[in-house]
Parts: C-alpha cells; structure tokens; sequence
C-alpha cells in the first residue's frame, strides 16, 4: 500500500479522509436505516468537500428511488420503509479537486420482497370431535401492499 502526501505551493497538507464511515447494517422490511459518512479534508478544500452515494458501483440518483434520500448538513444516507430491493453495497465517496476517500459497505433487508403481485397464505386443518368432523380453512392474503385478515371456514 502506498500513501503519498501532497505538499503543494498553495498549502496543502491534509489528505481527504471518512472519519466516521458507515457501517454494514441488517434490517426488517419497513425499517428506517440512516448511514452516516463524515469526512474530513485540509481546511483549505473544506468547501469544496463534496459526499456522493453509489449502490452496486452506480450513483444513487436522488429522487429516481422515492424511499431513499441525501441529508444535509452530515450528508448522511437515510432509507425510508426498507424494502428488499434496497439490499446492496453502499459505498460513502468524500472527494474534492485533490483528492478523495471511500468506504463500501453491505445493507441486508429481510423480508418479503414487495413486488404488488398478490401473496396468499392458507393453512388448512381437520378436527374430529367424537362423530363430528370439522375442518378449517383459513388464509392470509396480501395484494399490492393491502393485507386481508384471515378468513374462516368451518363445514
């Protein structure tokens, strides 16, 4: 590993470095994550620091994933309602016109993926109670984000 340290004319002495960086994170679907990344640069290039997510090697283009947003002023990443789709590697890039710093990290979200296509649970039993046969049917049914309660059958 090398580290060069530039020492220009103008001053420059402190490279770009995350000082807190995020961290790899597993959460529930429904969940609100927050990844933070802080960073730090020589004083000089401070205004020019400039935080930049990328998921999966691509950058994130805020507002093209509607839960998914870039806090000012810590730049940190918050996640709203995590779905599965949302588990990738985030990667936190501090840079400025010198130089730059990055961190990657891994997001899981569990859970069923939420694709609006109908998701249906069914359980069926039998009881018998002395001549009496009972059987139930009951079922748990979700469309598009809606959740139908369990039904009842009894015959």
């Amino acid at each position: 590993m090398f580290v060069c340290v530039c020492v220009c004319a103008r001053g420059y002495t402190e490279k770009t470095s995350i000082v807190v960086p995020p961290q790899n994170t597993t959460v529930n679907v429904g969940s609100h994550v927050t990844l933070q990344c802080n960073a730090t640069t020589d004083q000089l290039e401070r205004r020019k620091l400039k935080i930049s997510w990328l998921l999966n090697g691509e950058k994130i283009e805020f507002g093209s994933r509607t839960n998914v947003a870039q806090y000012d002023p810590d730049k940190s990443l918050k996640i709203t309602q995590a779905q599965v789709d949302n588990t990738g590697s985030y990667t936190c890039n501090a840079s400025t016109e010198l130089d730059w710093d990055a961190v990657t990290i891994r997001l899981t979200v569990r859970g069923i993926m939420s694709t609006g296509a109908l998701v249906a649970v069914w359980y069926s039993a039998a009881l018998v109670i002395g001549r009496l046969q009972v059987r139930i049917l009951a079922g748990a049914t979700s469309h598009q984000g809606l959740l139908s309660l369990p039904s009842l059958r009894v015959r």
